[in-house]
């Protein structure tokens, strides 16, 4: 069960905030979500949570190689393809394991709002959370 939201499995909640994290970057580079672009081809293969797991860290990566290729991230096609395919993985896994991701969502922003390590003044200390 999860550390912060303890009624919830971990991996419910991770998933949430991977979720959280995508739709910010969405958000604030414009990225475009579409539902027809196909999750990550191995989810279909995988049967195991580790599986699973593996493959929404590949989708990720993706995100990441993507963020150091040539063009700026407001202009790349090539990112919100691998956005959309980060967020349909997720929303895959998710369906699979029978998590209530919107629920997940919710609690969890309702939680960071409370948290210390996420207030502004905190985060632009020495050593504060940077993202």
């Amino acid at each position: 069960m999860d550390d912060h939201l303890p009624h919830r499995k971990m991996g419910e909640v991770e998933l949430a905030d991977a979720l959280i994290r995508l739709l910010d970057m969405a958000g604030r580079y414009g990225w475009n979500y579409s539902p027809s672009v196909r999750r990550h081809y191995m989810i279909d293969k995988m049967s195991t949570v580790g599986g699973m797991h593996l493959s929404c860290n590949i989708t990720l990566c993706d995100i990441g190689a993507s963020l150091y290729a040539s063009m700026p991230v407001t202009e790349n096609i090539w990112i919100s393809m691998t956005y959309s395919n980060a967020v349909n993985t997720i929303l895959q896994v998710a369906n699979r394991q029978e998590y209530d991701m919107e629920g997940a969502m919710i609690e969890k922003l309702k939680y960071n709002k409370q948290r210390q390590d996420h207030k502004r003044e905190n985060r632009a200390q020495q050593h504060g959370k940077k993202f």
